[in-house]
């Protein structure tokens, strides 16, 4: 049941509550360009809205989710997709340096070693790119911040392990990045504990010498 649940029902559930996110990612798509990673790309939700500027897009997953609706979605847009499944040790099979940009959109609340994660993807961008996110995570309320923390085990169950709590900018920081613009706003879209966002770009730190 629970195989079923995670591979079938969660993914047709995710995307119908997912979809009418698409103002939130069409502002957050906005500046990306060149070469593309999307990491946690799901059941490609964020097609339509990435700009005529992108070259490629390079998709990568743990899973292949929804496929008919995904090959359809790839189908309507310009530029070429490529799908990827991360190895199981968390490995990207990617070459170094290789992207201008990367994307994560509601994908850090679910990764278990969220470090490695944001590691992989400072390995991969060029040394002038930007890593670009969109994802759900603590409230600045320590009031709420406290119902996340409790009803995080229960949103692991049931959103395939989706963590409520999680401290976006304090682990992208930590992860090596230097954070250039960030917006943080309750999405209202979503239920509460869920909605509220931090819209954020940033860079590799460079080595101290």
């Amino acid at each position: 049941m629970s195989c079923l649940y995670s591979s079938w029902i969660y993914p047709h559930l995710m995307d119908f509550f997912l979809k009418r996110q698409g103002s939130l990612r069409a502002i957050a798509l906005s500046r990306v360009c060149g070469d593309v990673l999307e990491v946690g790309f799901g059941t490609g939700l964020n097609l339509p809205y990435y700009p005529s500027g992108v070259r490629r897009l390079c998709a990568l997953d743990v899973a292949n989710l929804l496929p008919q609706r995904v090959e359809e979605r790839i189908r309507r847009v310009s530029f070429p997709v490529d799908r990827v499944t991360v190895a199981p040790d968390g490995h990207f099979p990617l070459k170094d340096k290789q992207f201008d940009c990367v994307v994560t959109t509601w994908t850090l609340c679910s990764v278990s070693g969220v470090r490695q994660l944001l590691s992989e993807i400072h390995r991969v961008l060029r040394s002038d790119g930007v890593y670009v996110f969109l994802e759900h995570g603590r409230a600045q309320s320590p009031r709420v911040a406290r119902l996340q923390r409790e009803f995080s085990q229960v949103s692991k169950a049931l959103a395939n392990g989706c963590r409520l709590d999680v401290p976006i900018a304090e682990v992208v920081e930590r992860a090596g990045y230097t954070i250039v613009e960030l917006e943080r706003f309750n999405s209202g879209r979503t239920i509460s504990l869920a909605a509220h966002m931090y819209q954020g770009v940033a860079t590799p730190k460079k080595p101290s010498n």
